[in-house]
């Protein structure tokens, strides 16, 4: 039998999102600046892992506070749909290679972004 189930992060009062998230302002007030600040704070010496939508990594991109992406890329077409790169300066988009790992169903490449 086919299980469906979500997997969600809450804090100990209830909240799954900060005040002022919403669809429009996804990491809510202060947007991305605010939102790297306390990540960066966080994580102290270690890195900073983003795990999101299109949205949010674009706008990161555009501000050119990505050092790195890793995209994995999957042999299908979609035919219509968001696209990862739409929108984004393409003076961003200068990046080397720094890992590579191919299989049959999938690509995942690893990028640092060259400034």
């Amino acid at each position: 039998m086919t299980t469906v189930f979500a997997d969600i992060t809450m804090t100990l009062d209830g909240f799954i999102a900060g005040p002022g998230v919403s669809a429009e302002a996804p990491l809510g007030i202060g947007g991305i600046e605010s939102a790297l600040a306390q990540a960066k704070s966080a994580a102290g010496d270690k890195d900073v892992q983003m795990s999101s939508g299109a949205n949010i990594i674009q706008q990161c991109i555009n501000a050119g506070r990505l050092d790195e992406i890793q995209v994995h890329i999957s042999p299908v077409m979609l035919g219509a749909g968001t696209r990862l790169f739409d929108g984004i300066d393409a003076a961003r988009l200068k990046f080397d290679p720094v890992r590579v790992i191919e299989s049959p169903n999938v690509t995942h490449i690893r990028y640092r972004f060259v400034r």
